[in-house]
Formats: C-alpha cells, structure tokens, sequence
C-alpha cells in the first residue's frame, strides 16, 4: 500500500540492525494491534524476516518468541512514520547498502 504501509520485500530484516529496531516491528501499530495471539505473531513476524528479508538479517539474527512479543505489542508506537525514519537513518550510518537503499537517487549520482 504505498503511501501508506512501506515496503518489506528486502528491507523488513534491516531493522534487526539495532534493538530499537527490533522492538519497533512488534510495536507498531498495525502488528501490535494484531488479533493474532503472541505465538501467532511470533511465527508470522518470523516468516516475514526470514522468507522476504533474509539478505538484510544481521549475522546474530535471532527469532521473536512469543514472551518478547507479549511484552513489546503492549506499548504501540505513537509516531510510527517519525520512529521509523530516526530507527533506519541511525542503521544505515554503519550499513550502506541500506543507506543507499533509503536514498536510491544518490546512488546515481
């Protein structure tokens, strides 16, 4: 849904880079409001990192359980846009494949 939800496909694993990041995929509204229990959204999350974002995993990727979802899905994020621009400017600092991911016009340049 562009303008309205951002891409995952090659890009959801990129905010495995930081605990903040992390803890933004549970916490964002429309997955911490999610009618799936805490082990459904585990494995659904999981799915989605490890089936459409792979490539983009840090090296000590380890999977959501059920308990970090209960505790994070708690506190919903209340500025998800703004969030989620500071977690991945922060990320892509030290990783610059995101980097130009985020800014594929000055890759042309």
């Amino acid at each position: 849904m562009e303008g309205k939800v951002p891409p995952m496909k090659e890009f959801v694993g990129w905010f495995l880079h930081s605990e903040e990041g992390r803890e933004f995929l549970i916490r964002v509204p429309g997955v911490s409001q999610s009618a799936l229990d805490d082990a459904e959204l585990a494995e659904l999350m999981n799915w989605i990192l490890l089936t459409h974002s792979r490539g983009q995993l840090p090296e000590d990727f380890r999977p959501f359980s059920a308990d970090e979802v209960g505790q994070l899905r708690g506190n919903p994020e209340p500025e998800p846009q703004v969030t989620r621009q500071r977690i991945l400017e922060h990320i892509a600092g030290s990783h610059p494949k995101l980097a130009r991911a985020l800014r594929p016009e000055s890759a042309e340049s």
